[in-house]
């Protein structure tokens, strides 16, 4: 299994970043690595999200998600490419208009790849998530 937790600052408000994360059908145009994003069943707090990601190929993925105000959290449903991914967003106010975001992530990957690979891989791409989270929300 791989893990990984990393936080960015973000000048914004908490609602504001609350609401750009779970915006699921914009993260085309948030994120580089989401190429389609889809909610396939609606429910305000338990939505279930379709992706497709290009990470070194095309990956496809069904995750449930569950919204509390601060905190994001998602399971994978199915994948082409993982067993299992977990994850979550946490949202911290440390000011009037400046949010604490933590990225979490624990995946298992259906295919064998070198974790000497695959590590520095998924930390690169969470990084740059959130690099394009605070681009996004602070623009």
């Amino acid at each position: 299994m791989l893990s990984l937790t990393q936080s960015i600052l973000i000048e914004a408000s908490l609602d504001n970043v609350y609401q750009t994360i779970i915006d699921f059908e914009k993260y085309p145009h948030i994120f580089t690595a989401v190429k389609k994003a889809k909610i396939i069943k609606k429910n305000k707090k338990t939505p279930r999200v379709s992706f497709s990601l290009n990470i070194l190929r095309q990956v496809n993925c069904i995750l449930d998600f569950h919204l509390a105000p601060d905190h994001i959290k998602w399971k994978l449903v199915e994948g082409d490419m993982m067993k299992r991914n977990e994850g979550s967003w946490t949202l911290e106010e440390m000011g009037k208009n400046e949010v604490d975001v933590t990225y979490q992530l624990n995946v298992d990957l259906a295919v064998w790849m070198p974790t000497l690979v695959a590590e520095p891989l998924m930390k690169s791409n969470a990084l740059g998530m959130l690099k394009q989270l605070k681009r996004y929300v602070e623009r």
